[in-house]
């Protein structure tokens, strides 16, 4: 290669040779299959409505899958830090040919789209956002990288320029009424003064990455140092090793679940704000994202709860036998930081979802909402419970495949009565087993709830306090669920239900510390 263009241009090309057209090939099968079909069975109407919906929502993941080729074939920057080159000569050798190659493959796209099919979508104005979207989040990237700002930059850059792209497309919160199809004067002007500004974002970002300069950090760790408590000062002495644990627990697990939780539901808040704007389905996304909240919950605790050999980072020793800290202090600080991380993350779905039924009329309101919110409160914790505990065994492994194996013997006995028991008796046998094992189950779980805080008290790892506590929670739980039972009558069934799963709810406190010693005496 002769000039530095040409070798770039080798380089682009060279890395996104899969990319590149593995984009333009989704980008166009996608709605092909999709109209084609349609088009076929005659239900295909290019401007009704809800058409025109889709077809934008098309057209904005075909241009979301060719900006992420050009973006991947664009490769890492700092590979350009030791080449003969300015840095405003790197910035115009990557962004000008990244907004036009990506302006002809969405050109490409819509042009094989409207001849095979008859769609009639605009070719000048997607093309030419595109060319200019596409270069202002790599300047924002390159900007803001290894930085607090960086996830922030690029939601606003994304929200400001999607929105008014949005607002060629009809009023901006209400479905899609036309395509953009007239590019005015004001539009390529404001689209000049977005390509220059990226320009200038993106000099200010090569010289600043070449000079590894951090940009001014908010030091979120001090500032919500009272909701994470990871900031510690190293002169200060821990006052005791259940500080301490209680701290490492916090800094290395107690933020997952919440910040999971609350980017979920800004996620979903995001896509019903963009495609939808509907209270009820708002609703129906919150109560989706209390269900999501309990199975997070769970996974985090059963993944994330892990206790031994294998944690050589951790910042109070390596091992667990020799950490100065007992088995039942230990399963305290767990419960105490898990608890903390359910509470917080079952407290912003709680407020999603008040303020997703405030809004809604009261006919598309839930009949019964506050079983809804009480059952959707205990059962994060209960998932939490039961994760924690088996994660804290050490051998997740076993009760993973002890679950396979009586889901595998569930199915089986289903298939087999299914297959061989006479026709008429196929649903009674399966109701027998159905009940048989609900009432199987709830019974272990409460004996084994009972055994467990009778070998834990007897092994002194909890106290007469905790295991007043304890009772005193459960009495509570099991009044709550009597009262929903009375007020709904369902079957005996759904109150073993109900006394397995306020067992599950204390059984921490005293299946913890016994799981603990079980994985320390090994």
């Amino acid at each position: 290669m002769r000039t530095i263009p040409t070798t770039l241009a080798w380089e682009f090309l060279n890395r996104g040779r899969w990319w590149l057209p593995a984009s333009m090939l989704a980008a166009i099968l996608l709605p092909l299959l999709l109209f084609g079909e349609m088009h076929r069975r005659g239900a295909f109407q290019p401007s009704e409505p809800s058409l025109i919906m889709v077809q934008s929502i098309m057209m904005q993941i075909g241009m979301l899958m060719v900006g992420a080729a050009v973006f991947a074939a664009l490769g890492p920057y700092a590979r350009l830090f030791a080449r003969p080159i300015s840095t405003p000569g790197i910035v115009l050798l990557q962004l000008l040919p990244a907004g036009l190659i990506s302006a002809a493959m969405w050109g490409a796209c819509t042009l094989i789209l409207n001849t095979l099919l008859p769609l009639d979508w605009p070719l000048l104005g997607p093309a030419l956002f595109l060319a200019v979207i596409l270069p202002a989040v790599v300047a924002t990237y390159w900007y803001t990288d290894k930085s607090f700002w960086l996830i922030p930059s690029l939601a606003f850059v994304g929200v400001v320029l999607g929105i008014w792209f949005r607002s060629h497309l009809g009023m901006v919160f209400r479905p899609p009424t036309h395509f953009w199809r007239e590019v005015t004067v004001g539009d390529f002007l404001f689209l000049l003064c977005i390509a220059n500004l990226s320009g200038f974002v993106a000099v200010s970002g090569i010289a600043r990455q070449r000079r590894q300069e951090p940009l001014p950090a908010l030091h979120l760790e001090r500032r919500l140092e009272w909701l994470l408590d990871q900031a510690h000062s190293g002169s200060a002495p821990f006052q005791s090793a259940e500080r301490a644990m209680v701290w490492a627990e916090r800094r290395r697990r107690g933020w997952i679940l919440p910040a999971l939780s609350f980017a979920s539901m800004l996620v979903a808040f995001s896509l019903w704000l963009v495609f939808d704007r509907n209270p009820v389905t708002l609703l129906r996304l919150a109560t989706g994202s209390g269900v999501t909240v309990a199975v997070t919950a769970g996974l985090i605790s059963a993944f994330g709860c892990r206790l031994g050999p294998t944690e050589a980072n951790w910042s109070i020793g390596p091992f667990l036998g020799t950490r100065p800290i007992t088995s039942s202090t230990l399963a305290r600080c767990m419960i105490a930081v898990q608890l903390r991380s359910v509470a917080i993350a079952t407290a912003l779905w709680l407020a999603a979802f008040l303020a997703a039924y405030a809004i809604n009329e009261p006919y598309d309101r839930l009949q019964q909402p506050t079983w809804l919110i009480i059952t959707l409160i205990v059962c994060p914790w209960i998932s939490t419970a039961v994760g924690a505990t088996i994660a804290l065994t050490g051998r997740a492994q076993v009760f993973g495949a002890v679950i396979v194996a009586a889901l595998v013997a569930v199915f089986s006995f289903g298939i087999t009565v299914q297959l061989a028991a006479p026709r008429d008796l196929r649903q009674q046998i399966l109701s027998v087993g159905f009940l048989g094992t609900v009432y199987l189950l709830s019974s272990a779980t409460i004996l084994g709830t009972i055994l467990a805080f009778v070998v834990a008290k007897r092994r002194a790892m909890i106290s007469s306090k905790t295991v007043m506590m304890a009772i005193s929670v459960a009495v509570l739980l099991a009044a709550i669920g009597a009262w929903g039972l009375l007020q709904n009558s369902p079957p005996v069934a759904v109150g073993f239900l109900v006394a397995a799963a306020v067992a599950l709810a204390v059984s921490p406190w005293a299946t913890s510390p016994l799981a603990i010693a079980w994985n320390r005496s090994r």
